[in-house]
């Protein structure tokens, strides 16, 4: 049994996606217009930072770490590293890319950029992105695994 009909219609005459929803409640549009613009975000290859000189537009694909100090943001590319304020979920959310992962409470990485997975002496695990080595938090070592596997 659907749970939806779906129609389709292509138009080689509209230069953009038409959607037209038809439901019996609010609730359910509301669903559907959420995960389209989820989809609408993750199209999009660059990221806008406000920074101290004015807003920078970095490639997402250049990005090698995303990291928090308090209440400031460091993004790390192999040439450069640009500061911004506000909290760390924000410009996660801004991302919206599955290749990148969390590392830490406070770090990401773009899984791409991951050149080496090491055991510490301590008995953690380090992880070498670009020319940087950051400890993995024990909490986020097996989905870091289980998504280095599927590379």
């Amino acid at each position: 049994m659907n749970k939806f009909q779906l129609s389709i219609l292509l138009d080689e005459t509209i230069s953009f996606p038409e959607v037209l929803l038809k439901a019996r409640e609010t609730e359910e549009i509301a669903e559907i217009v959420t995960l389209l613009e989820e989809y609408d975000k993750g199209k999009t290859t660059k990221l806008l930072i406000k920074t101290a000189d004015g807003v920078e537009v970095i490639e997402k694909s250049v990005i090698q770490i995303i990291e928090s100090f308090g209440k400031k943001v460091e993004i790390t590319t192999e040439e450069e590293v640009y500061q911004t304020n506000g909290p760390l979920y924000q410009v996660i959310e801004r991302i919206n890319d599955v290749t990148f992962i969390q590392i830490s409470k406070s770090v990401y990485v773009q899984m791409k950029n991951i050149r080496r997975l090491e055991l510490s002496f301590s008995g953690n695990y380090l992880v070498e992105v670009g020319k940087r080595k950051l400890s993995v938090s024990r909490r986020f070592v097996k989905e870091l695994l289980r998504r280095l596997e599927k590379l």
